[in-house]
């Protein structure tokens, strides 16, 4: 496959992960249902990335951990938490999970 036809399949494929992390966490904090962005990590396996973020609201869901792709369009929620240690513990489950997949 051609570079040419490499980058049309995958637009952000010349750009590194940092920047792509960057501009998704301020898409992502761009929503009036969004915080703060506490966790993002790219999953290979996946081709997409987990992320775990606050939301505004003082009662549940006040977390919540789920997929998207990398313009914040194809949002997949994982788990709603109430508690940030329980959040955490689905997101690194969840990450642990798409590695095993990948196996």
């Amino acid at each position: 496959m051609s570079a040419h036809l490499a980058e049309k399949s995958n637009p952000t494929a010349h750009v590194s992960r940092a920047t792509v992390s960057q501009a998704l966490t301020n898409l992502l904090l761009a929503e009036n249902d969004v915080r703060a962005v506490d966790k993002l990590e790219f999953s290979p396996a996946k081709n997409r990335w987990l992320y775990l973020i606050e939301t505004p609201f003082e009662a549940y869901p006040r977390f919540v951990v789920g997929w998207t792709d990398e313009i914040a369009d194809e949002v997949q929620f994982v788990s709603q938490h109430g508690a940030h240690w329980s959040a955490l513990a689905s997101f690194y489950r969840t990450i642990e999970k798409a590695k095993e997949v990948a196996l």
